[in-house]
């Protein structure tokens, strides 16, 4: 608690908190009004901490529909509690980084989405092609209190930092008129979330290195790898008894079997071996999103100037395409080229069956308004690798657990 009551820290985590952005919590302060007073918000938070009668505002809860048509809940603290998360998070990171398992990479510092692919196509090329899609029923919404308090306690021995976490975990939360204590889990949304679900889900990791399982693991999106289907299914049956254990359990609609010659899906892409070579693509559903995100972005009641919708776009667009075009899309890319393009001079014209296209051709779109050209980043993503690969600075992947091994398209599997 020494450390978290630094104002120096406090003033680092206010910036970390302003640069992540976020919608304000219930109280209605943004981040922006937040930081007009930094330095008398930020005394006042000390001295609350200090004197033990800091309490969370109730966190704002709001729904986002899911790919699977259900709904998410995501919860939007009070910029005052993520700045003291931040606080926080920024002392248990280090403590507990040091013990996490390499094969761990969601939420941790120099690791990220990328590294797990890597990880898993690494295993794929050593001749783990059967694989488990393990999904943990409602993670986030049944982790135990106590249980999750206790792996915290293993490290930490501040009885005050400790109680400080136990208020993370059980603030209100406003669920419209409705405000409810939760009785487990840990709000999506929160800053110290994903650091307290690795802290919970380490246990299950410990269990997985010392018995030889083969797997990677992002958050709380598992895949288990062997070379045989028989081992495929003991891995299975033993996760699911520690996560028993744990007193989370599984999803048996999605949790799965698969090799991969049926293909397995993984942050989006889809691994599938064909005529003795590993292909990557993008899952159906990672692209009928973007379209659905497009046709938001360039519905009719907008109600904004060409160039500032091909600014919206382009923000999304361009993030989306630099996640996506690591995988073999060019002719989706391509397509999803033309689509938007049609989107766009449709919304300057307001109607589809228009000649708009002769005074906005492709030279201007992608041009003079700079609209984000999805096919070129893959182009350009390709022409880069081939001139690091031509230079001999291309990354070898030396084992199935490198997290610098490379991850590109078409390299040969055992069958």
């Amino acid at each position: 608690m020494g450390q978290v009551l630094d104002l120096r820290r406090m003033r680092a985590a206010y910036h970390a908190v302003r640069a992540n952005g976020g919608a304000p919590g219930v109280d209605g302060v943004t981040v922006g009004a937040f930081g007009e007073h930094l330095e008398e918000h930020l005394r006042a938070l000390t001295s609350e901490l200090r004197a033990r009668t800091y309490r969370p505002r109730p966190v704002r809860r709001v729904l986002i529909p899911k790919p699977d048509g259900g709904q998410r809940p995501l919860g939007s603290p009070a910029v005052r509690d993520r700045v003291v998360q931040q606080v926080v998070l920024g002392v248990l990171e280090p403590i507990f980084e040091a013990d996490f398992s390499p094969h761990s990479h969601g939420f941790r510092p120099g690791r990220d989405t990328f590294s797990a692919l890597r990880e898993l196509y690494g295993h794929v090329r050593a001749g783990h092609i059967y694989l488990v899609d393990v999904d943990i029923a409602k993670f986030f919404d049944t982790i135990p209190h106590e249980p999750l308090i206790e792996a915290v306690a293993e490290r930490v021995a501040d009885g005050t930092g400790l109680r400080l976490i136990r208020l993370f975990l059980e603030a209100l939360i406003q669920d419209g008129y409705r405000v409810v204590r939760p009785r487990a889990g840990t709000p999506q949304g929160g800053v110290i979330s994903p650091l307290l679900a690795n802290i919970y889900l380490a246990r299950l990791d410990r269990v997985l290195d010392a018995e030889g399982v083969s797997y990677v693991r992002y958050a709380d999106d598992v895949r288990l790898a062997s070379r045989t289907s028989a081992g495929a299914r003991r891995a299975l049956v033993r996760t699911a008894e520690v996560l028993e254990g744990l007193g989370l359990r599984l999803n048996p609609q999605k949790t799965k079997l698969v090799s991969l010659y049926q293909g397995v899906d993984f942050l989006g892409y889809r691994l599938i071996g064909q005529k003795g070579h590993l292909n990557v693509y993008l899952t159906p559903t990672v692209v009928e999103r973007c379209r659905e995100q497009v046709r938001q972005l360039t519905r009719r009641t907008a109600g904004v100037s060409l160039p500032v919708l091909v600014a919206r776009l382009n923000e999304y667009l361009r993030g989306w395409g630099e996640y996506f075009k690591r995988a073999q899309c060019s002719g989706v890319l391509d397509r999803m080229d033309k689509w938007v393009a049609r989107r766009v001079r449709a919304y300057q014209a307001k109607h589809w069956r228009n000649t708009l296209w002769r005074r906005y051709p492709d030279q201007y779109l992608y041009g003079a308004l700079g609209l984000t050209c999805l096919y070129a980043l893959r182009r350009d993503f390709l022409r880069d690798f081939a001139a690091r690969r031509h230079a001999g600075t291309r990354p070898v992947e030396r084992s199935a657990g490198d997290p610098h091994a490379t991850f590109v398209r078409g390299t040969e599997v055992p069958g």
